[in-house]
Order: structure tokens, then C-alpha cells, then sequence
């Protein structure tokens, strides 16, 4: 049996597939970097997970490189402007 799609979902079906999973990184690198923001500006115990986040911006390690790679983004350029960043502050 077949279930009814809406207009709504049949217009989702058709947009092309390359915008969904780059949707996904584009959220996936911010939230790296948000992380990684918080914990250089944690004034009391900072969260693991934000202590690494900031650890693999710093060094661009693999996370960065992944996501980077699904956006073709360079890494080394992502890891530079955040330690900019982090210097401004």
C-alpha cells in the first residue's frame, strides 16, 4: 500500500539531494564551532565535548577536516580564522 504525499512532500522529493546533505554539514560545522567558542569563553568548568571541539579547531584535527571535506572548505583556513578569533577576544 502507498501512502499519499502531500504537495509539500512531493516538492521535497524532487529538490536535488546535493543541498540536503550540505544543509547538514553547513549546521554541523557551526555547531563545531560554537562549541568550540563556548569553551574558550567558559569562565567555569567547561564541558568535555567543548573542550574537544576547541582542541580539534585549534590543531585542525580530523572532525574539522571531515566536515571541511563535505564542503569543500579548506580546513587549515577554518582553523586560522577561528584562532583569529580567539585572539580578538
Amino acid at each position: 500500500m502507498q501512502a499519499d504525499i502531500s504537495a509539500h512532500d512531493a516538492d521535497l522529493i524532487e529538490a536535488p539531494a546535493f543541498c540536503d546533505y550540505r544543509f547538514l554539514w553547513v549546521h554541523v560545522l557551526s555547531q563545531l564551532v560554537r562549541d568550540a567558542r563556548c569553551y574558550w569563553l567558559a569562565t567555569t568548568n567547561p564541558d568535555v565535548e567543548l573542550e574537544q571541539a576547541f582542541d580539534d579547531l585549534m590543531r585542525c584535527g580530523p572532525m574539522t577536516r571531515h566536515v571541511c571535506r563535505w564542503l569543500d572548505i579548506e580546513p587549515v583556513e577554518v582553523t586560522r580564522k577561528f584562532i583569529r578569533w580567539c585572539e580578538s577576544v
